[in-house]
């Protein structure tokens, strides 16, 4: 839905009247203001370009380490990169070799692989997708074609959109107007157009988890979904008489479709890595902040353009060439956390992260896999707080094992008290995607589980039947 000046303004008023201009936190110029044009750090790299328009790749200390040759570059992901030369669209490893050859087309983005595959436009204007080899895995019969994201893609025929396995097998049947990639388990739909626009979302299975109700809708992050709500104002049409205009209102959501963020209180944004990013002015010097759940302007910049935070770095546009400015040393960030972690013998992959030191898991994963164990227990939440039950089956809530993207993450301190069979237990806890993370050995000491850790494999096991030891 196009979104008036008007809307904008009055967002930006919205802003202005409710949100301090000093930021917690300072933060590094960390790549000087001279690219015409830059993308996102991925895998250590950011696409680039030159004020003659080519395009290279540096790295993180700003210098150039594939050259400024192409005619356009994608992002790095599974350790390749879509670059264009001569009108076609070829691939590059990190060392700047061209793996795949330069044969393909795109009519609106750059190829990416995800899953060991990616979507490219053949000389048919159809999409398929080839796997690292350059062959053809599902035949190239699509009109559009998103890259893969939770084992799921967007296909688009006959301008009606759904979702593909990675055996090209139809998940979600092709029947609506809009789809985009899946994130954090939801992949986001949409019927109708314009001011008829409605939105949902679907699990990985396939089922319809939030209802096709909502008038405008981001991509989950962070646990929540930025929602637009509909609304009709007057305006000026003409020196002669008003007209109606439509606007939006936002909130966000959580996965269970709780708006946690009342409608008109959002910024119509994604929250990334624990902070939104919002503009409170118009005009060539905009006013940027990194915002937490708070509220709280995390870090302030200026420029006419800004991007989120990844991997530490944001890109912002000033006097018309983009640079970088690095994430704040002081800011609380959580490194992913990488191991085999094995529960009563059987391998298991979690979400988990380190803090300080200690690893971090997501709670409602761990009462996931002891389900049905002797050690088992439900996760609940009440006007007190979080509420543990031992000896429960746990309620499945969805979102439970989903891996996230492997990059390091903010956090904070989780609000809510914790309580296990009735009883408030002193337990600390971090807010990490919109999800509540423990310490490991705390978890498995409140429910007397038995917990390993191997040195040599960096294994950790986690035994019912055995009893917690310090």
């Amino acid at each position: 839905m196009k979104r008036s000046l008007v809307l904008y303004l009055l967002f930006v008023i919205c802003i202005i009247l409710s949100s301090p201009i000093a930021s917690a936190f300072s933060y590094t110029e960390a790549i000087p203001f001279k690219y015409q044009w830059v993308g996102d750090f991925h895998e250590g790299l950011a696409p680039a370009s030159s004020k003659d328009y080519k395009y290279g790749f540096i790295d993180k200390s700003g210098t150039v380490v594939i050259p400024f040759v192409y005619e356009g570059a994608g992002d790095f992901n599974e350790g390749m990169a879509a670059v264009k030369k001569n009108g076609l669209w070829g691939f590059i490893d990190k060392k700047g070799k061209e793996v795949l050859p330069f044969r393909y087309k795109s009519a609106e983005r750059p190829p990416s692989f995800s899953k060991g595959l990616a979507p490219v436009q053949t000389s048919n204007n159809k999409y398929g997708y080839i796997d690292v080899s350059g062959k053809f895995v599902i035949e190239p019969k699509y009109d559009e074609a998103l890259a893969f994201s939770d084992g799921l893609a967007a296909v688009q025929i006959d301008k009606k959109w759904g979702y593909i396995n990675l055996s090209g097998d139809i998940v979600v049947p092709l029947e609506y107007d809009g789809a985009n990639n899946f994130s954090e388990g939801y992949g986001r739909v949409r019927k109708g157009t314009g001011v008829e626009s409605k939105y949902g979302f679907f699990d990985k299975s396939g089922k319809i988890v939030l209802p096709i109700v909502y008038d405008d809708a981001r991509d989950f992050h962070d646990g929540l979904a930025s929602i637009g709500k509909l609304f009709w104002f007057d305006d000026v049409c003409n020196a002669a008489e008003t007209c109606k205009r439509p606007g939006l209102k936002f909130g966000y959501i959580d996965k269970q479709g709780n708006e946690v963020i009342k409608s008109g209180s959002g910024a119509g944004a994604d929250f990334i890595n624990g902070l939104v990013l919002v503009s409170d002015s118009v005009g060539p010097s905009h006013t940027w902040q990194y915002k937490n759940r708070s509220g709280l302007p995390i870090v302030t910049v200026i420029g006419e353009e800004a991007r989120e935070f990844s991997e530490g770095y944001a890109a912002i546009k000033r006097d018309g060439l983009w640079g970088f400015i690095a994430m704040p040393d002081s800011f609380n960030l959580a490194a992913p956390y990488v191991s085999t972690v094995y529960v009563n013998g059987s391998a298991k992959s979690f979400d988990a992260y380190t803090i300080g030191g200690n690893t971090y898991f997501k709670l409602r994963d761990l009462a996931y896999v002891l389900s049905g164990t002797s050690k088992q227990f439900d996760i609940g939440y009440s006007t007190k707080g979080i509420t543990l039950t031992g000896g429960k089956p746990y309620t499945v809530a969805g979102g439970e094992m989903i891996r996230s993207d492997g990059k390091t993450k903010t956090y904070a301190p989780t609000a809510s008290k914790v309580y296990k069979d009735g009883k408030e237990v002193a337990i600390a806890a971090y807010t990490i995607n919109g999800y509540n993370y423990f310490k490991l050995r705390d978890v498995m000491k409140l429910f007397n589980i038995g917990v390993t850790y191997d040195d040599k494999t960096k294994n950790i096991r986690i035994d019912t039947s055995k009893r917690y030891i310090e």
